[in-house]
């Protein structure tokens, strides 16, 4: 269950940050940009399968510049991190993406009609910001939620983490990684 509720903050986070926006909160930010995914991932003319990965894959284009991909990467993998080559580190950043794109990519279709998304608060500590979200689907009976982690570079807020219902994207990885580390290494 908590990686179907997991699949669902990826609806709630699509950002499209222009640089007339960089000054606004990260609570506008998701707020303005999830309308905007919602309204391609909702587009009747894409309805039919051939073209429903194509509308996923236009969220995509809108989704990942908004996170920082190398820092999820890397907070993911933990203190295993450190134990890559740069070469492995480059490579596995763009294989981690794939990876989490094909986990929650397909849930997506579950919560793009008749969801109802509440966009709660945010709470901003220097470089760093927390946007509490929620979001009500028509297969649950009380909203779930959702925080977003963010970082500023630059002018920019970036996604490090996500928390749907009190599990983290990045904490739930690092913990599959770590086992898989700790087998090939025979610890």
């Amino acid at each position: 269950k908590p990686v179907a509720v997991m699949s669902v903050f990826f609806v709630g986070c699509l950002f499209r940050l222009s640089s007339a926006e960089s000054a606004t909160s990260p609570l506008e930010i998701i707020r303005s940009s999830t309308n905007q995914a919602l309204t391609i991932l909702a587009d009747p003319v894409d309805q039919d399968k051939g073209q429903r990965q194509q509308q996923i894959e236009k969220m995509w284009e809108i989704v990942l510049p908004r996170f920082d991909t190398q820092e999820i990467a890397q907070r993911a993998l933990g203190a295993n991190w450190r134990k890559l080559t740069a070469e492995q580190k480059e490579e596995f950043v763009p294989l981690f993406i794939r990876l989490v794109k094909k986990n929650y990519g397909s849930t997506l279709e579950r919560y793009t009609t008749d969801a109802q998304f509440f966009f709660d608060h945010e709470s901003i500590e220097g470089d760093h910001a927390e946007v509490h979200t929620r979001i009500l689907a028509p297969s649950h009976t009380k909203p779930f939620s959702v925080v977003y982690r963010l970082h500023r570079e630059g002018d920019t807020w970036l996604i490090y983490d996500v928390v749907a219902e009190h599990v983290s994207l990045v904490q739930n990885y690092r913990a599959q990684f770590s086992r898989i580390f700790d087998k090939s290494s025979g610890a």
